[in-house]
């Protein structure tokens, strides 16, 4: 059997080319957990033939104007605003890639291009806590999208976040 369960969630494994593949759906339901392991398949049996994955995977400038639409419903206008705001500069950096083809690289790559920016008002470089909000509203993307049933592994899971220093001084 290619699905089980273990505890609360399903768990996928198949052998293919070789190697065992095995992980977690992240799926209570079973039906969806069959079809978390067959994109897995496919998307491997594909590209172990060289055969490149569907285009139904949105691109970055597609997929946060979506997520931007859940939001207005669903979080407040503030929210909002920010994720618009970081968007923007999110959109300038991976333009003309697929969500999918972001990396940890890429991100970190990101991060060393935001922080080596110059402020909007001209008084020196982006702080380290507004790179983080960058990263947070990214991390939220893909958050979104594995909602959405994307299957998409999230690039900013692992990558440390800058240290921010001070706060408020009343």
């Amino acid at each position: 059997m290619a699905v089980s369960k273990r505890g609360r969630v399903y768990h996928y494994e198949f052998d293919l080319g070789r190697r065992r593949n095995r992980g977690s759906t992240k799926r209570t339901n079973r039906q969806d957990a069959l079809k978390v392991e067959a994109t897995k398949r496919t998307r491997l049996l594909n590209s172990l033939q060289d055969i490149p994955h569907s285009t139904a995977v949105p691109t970055f400038a597609e997929f946060p104007d979506q997520f931007l639409n859940w939001e207005k419903l669903n979080l407040s206008r503030a929210t909002v605003k920010l994720h618009r705001v970081n968007i923007r500069r999110l959109k300038q950096f991976f333009r003309g890639n697929l969500i999918d083809e972001l990396d940890r690289k890429s991100v970190e790559d990101f991060k060393v291009w935001r922080a080596g920016q110059k402020r909007e008002n001209g008084e020196g470089k982006v702080s380290g806590a507004t790179v983080n909000r960058k990263l947070t509203t990214l991390k939220r993307i893909y958050n979104h999208a594995d909602a959405m049933g994307l299957n998409i592994r999230n690039p900013v899971r692992h990558v440390p976040y800058f240290k921010e220093t001070g706060g408020c001084v009343r």
